[in-house]
């Protein structure tokens, strides 16, 4: 299960960190170990193992000041500085002695970043969109051919930021997502590279509304965006409108999930299932910039204070069992899963099925058992096209653990209730199409009469009447066959389905009496 640990004290920074282009702390040399570039003046290697401590520092003077975060370079185990329009090759002792013992490379423009990468030399990035690595800039520097260099952004563009991170495909090649903006200034212009040794292809080009978006990160080598309305891939996130701030930041953890870093909280969202797997609220602290250096969600305090904390996030497996269904909250004040589920039970729903929408994949079995009592109440479905149903169709997509889905329907729903449901579900079946997989997909109208046949089997198999748990399968298996055609993954669920109607045929009830006890295995 993903958790975030208790943020703790990294360092200091200076209000100059607030102007750099990429986030003021970066990968040290190891996996436990970061740069931190204080301000202009200083920077540090400090081991995170334990209790932070600095390994090593550089200092510099104002002739020559830090202008970009200090970056390690993997491939020749050494660090790079921008400083203005040059690079600054750092030594790896502590910087006491004279600045002579740097070494100095002029560059044809201003170094906008130097972008980190895990087993390669850093990539720099200058003001007029010129992306290389510093051999590169070398070479075309002494063949006066920087004109033919890879480019970024346009010259009449302006760039905002840039990214890198690792090809999920190729690991000697880099993805960046470089955003610029037009001469007017009205929209953003994204774009996705590819770097490699071969050279470097555009990937994708993606002119975005600068009041529609408000945060944007590399994600499984694509562009990830958090729009106006607060959605991110295609769901919504349980925000507020003042969390769509400038502040927020979108960070890639893996090819799954990502950190959304607001100014009182964290969250960690689930892309692929659209869930929220973890979330936290800074206590007596505002975040005002986010970054993220392997599992570890750094943020600068602001308030004057310029601390630099840190949180460990430990990320759970990336299933879908995991990842909902397992008590995520969201702190604060935005309305949790839980209390949505609350008032539904205990009022109409017609005022809260929107509300429910956007965190309805946060709702615990318990919950979703609760709410189907209270849509079932009457022993029948909800009118079709009500609120309700409305409400009953976010509950049955919602991702869940068939074990404690199956105790909690035991437990929590009635037998008339139970029986109401699966009913609902079979009429769904008998008239399934290939139009209802969007609003309704199979596997979960497949999961829920499943887990409601393990949970009330008895009673239907003491029912001798047409609520009989052999009349209950006749259906289940003919509904199963007459779209078999459409998805063959039921040919297997088919086979299962005759085995069991074989051994239920089996079932003998010779007694007067109300019941009988017989050996029943499948």
């Amino acid at each position: 299960m993903t958790s975030i640990g208790e943020p703790f004290p990294l360092t200091t920074v200076t209000n100059e960190a607030d102007s750099f282009r990429t986030f003021c702390v970066q990968p040290g040399p190891t996996d436990t170990s970061v740069v931190v570039t204080h301000g202009q003046l200083s920077a540090s290697l400090l081991e995170l193992e334990g209790r932070p401590f600095k390994l090593r520092t550089w200092n510099t003077s104002h002739a020559e000041p830090f202008t970009c975060p200090i970056v390690y370079d993997a491939l020749r185990s050494r660090y790079v500085a921008a400083s203005k329009s040059s690079l600054l090759i750092l030594p790896q002792q502590d910087v006491n002695e004279a600045a002579a013992t740097r070494e100095k490379i002029a560059l044809p423009n201003r170094v906008f970043a130097v972008l980190h990468r895990c087993s390669d030399e850093p990539l720099i990035v200058l003001n007029s969109g010129v992306c290389a690595t510093l051999t590169e800039l070398q070479a075309l520097q002494k063949n006066d051919t920087t004109r033919s260099a890879k480019r970024v952004c346009e010259e009449q563009e302006g760039l905002v930021s840039v990214e890198a991170a690792p090809s999920n495909r190729d690991v000697s090649t880099t993805v960046i997502l470089a955003i610029a903006t037009t001469k007017e200034e009205s929209a953003l212009i994204c774009r996705v590279f590819q770097f490699g040794a071969t050279g470097s292809k555009l990937l994708s080009e993606t002119s975005v509304s600068k009041s529609n978006a408000h945060a944007f990160c590399l994600f499984n080598g694509n562009l990830l965006s958090l729009d106006g309305d607060g959605s991110l891939g295609g769901r919504k996130l349980p925000l507020l409108n003042q969390d769509l701030a400038k502040t927020a930041t979108l960070a890639a953890f893996d090819d799954t999930r990502v950190l959304v870093g607001l100014k009182d909280r964290m969250l960690v969202w689930n892309v692929r299932f659209g869930t929220l797997e973890s979330s936290r609220t800074l206590e007596a602290q505002t975040a005002k910039r986010w970054g993220l250096v392997r599992t570890e969600a750094c943020f600068v305090t602001g308030a004057g204070s310029n601390n630099v904390m840190c949180a460990s996030v430990k990320l759970g497996r990336s299933t879908l069992c995991q990842a909902v269904g397992l008590g995520a909250r969201v702190d604060g004040s935005v309305p949790t899963a839980s209390a949505l589920a609350s008032q539904i039970l205990a009022g109409d729903a017609e005022h809260l099925a929107e509300a429910l929408s956007p965190v309805a994949d946060t709702v615990s079995e318990q919950d979703l058992v609760s709410l189907l009592g209270r849509l079932f109440r009457e022993g029948s479905a909800p009118p079709a096209g009500s609120a309700e149903m409305s409400v009953l169709h976010n509950v049955l997509r919602c991702p869940h653990t068939c074990t404690t889905l199956t105790r909690c329907l035991h437990n929590i729903l009635s037998v008339e209730q139970a029986t109401a449901l699966i009913i609902y579900l079979l009429s769904l079946l008998e008239n399934y199409s290939m139009a209802d997989v969007e609003e309704m997909p199979l596997t979960k109208v497949m999961d829920w009469l499943a887990c409601l046949l393990d949970a009330h089997f008895s009673h239907w198999a003491l029912d001798t009447g047409p609520l009989a748990v052999g009349e209950l399968l006749d259906r289940l298996a003919a509904a199963v066959s007459n779209i078999r055609e459409l998805f063959s993954d039921l040919c297997e669920v088919e086979q299962w389905l005759l085995v069991i109607l074989k051994k239920v045929d089996t079932l003998q009830f010779d007694s007067h009496s109300s019941y009988a006890i017989v050996p029943f295995e499948i």
